[in-house]
């Protein structure tokens, strides 16, 4: 799955798993994604954004992601 250049504003992610994702540029902006598992996931450039400074990653996990 790739989540290229998405955009969500104020959503939750409670519980989630996610496996071999590409968040490749994807923008979340106001987003929690509570006690999440990442898995073999892609983060690139992901981070750099004012945007994803206001997302929180409370209790999330990622597990070999590159």
């Amino acid at each position: 799955m790739t989540w290229t250049e998405a955009v969500n504003e104020d959503a939750v992610f409670d519980e989630c798993t996610s496996t071999g994702v590409r968040y490749t540029a994807s923008r979340h902006t106001g987003t929690a994604f509570t006690n999440y598992t990442l898995k073999r996931c892609t983060l690139f450039n992901t981070g750099s954004s004012t945007a994803n400074r206001s997302a929180a990653c409370s209790g999330s996990t990622p597990t070999r992601c590159p």
